[in-house]
């Protein structure tokens, strides 16, 4: 990728502040996968102007650029917006490098403090659930939204109805007594409590008669 490498910049569309700084290949400014629900979140909300700030750069030479304008900008006034970059800069969507270091940042007990603390005062902001809700309400009434919803439930179910290991489970499942099955419940708990838990409701429901909490 030596000297084919941009530096870019995204801006919320509604009122043009900057809130991510990024690099990669010529398309990468304009693609919107393999990006942090943070970045997502906020394009949902603000939608998306991108600026190439610079071509035509070696891998090192935009590496060092992203760290010094991230820094920079992470040093200016509260006003001009808070980045959604949750690294320092200089990895890039490039190779697994990039990969293990963000998640060495994100399994972190300080960063899962922060986020959680940020959460936690985000949802206490009544302006910041109103507006939550209806950004929800708007995009699920989004004819393209369900439709995409749709679609990846379909894959899914595709998916692990071709599964052969999912259908030898589901057909050992069927021949299975109500008690072996409250059995193979109290086993999948030794590996998967939320699962078994939803699972057990269901059979408290269904065999029980209790009301599914």
């Amino acid at each position: 990728m030596s000297g084919d490498v941009v530096c870019y910049a995204h801006y919320r569309a509604d009122d043009g502040i900057m809130f991510y700084i990024g690099i990669g290949n010529r398309k990468r400014p304009y693609s919107t996968r393999d990006r942090s629900d943070w970045w997502k979140k906020t394009e949902a909300k603000h939608g998306l102007v991108v600026e190439v700030l610079q071509e035509e750069l070696t891998w090192d030479q935009a590496c060092e650029l992203e760290r010094v304008m991230i820094a920079e900008w992470r040093n200016a006034p509260d006003w001009l917006g808070r980045l959604t970059n949750i690294m320092d800069g200089g990895e890039g969507a490039h190779g697994e490098l990039w990969l293990e270091k963000l998640l060495a940042v994100t399994s972190s007990s300080e960063w899962k403090a922060a986020h959680a603390e940020g959460s936690r005062k985000r949802a206490m902001d009544s302006n910041w659930r109103i507006s939550n809700a209806e950004a929800m309400k708007k995009r699920t009434a989004d004819p393209s939204w369900q439709i995409n919803v749709a679609k990846g439930v379909a894959k899914m179910v595709v998916a692990r109805a071709t599964n052969p290991e999912w259908r030898v489970n589901c057909r050992a499942a069927k021949q299975r007594t109500p008690y072996q099955q409250r059995l193979h419940l109290f086993e999948l708990m030794k590996t998967d409590e939320a699962k078994a838990t939803r699972r057990l409701r269901r059979w408290n429901a269904k065999y029980m008669g209790w009301a599914v909490a």
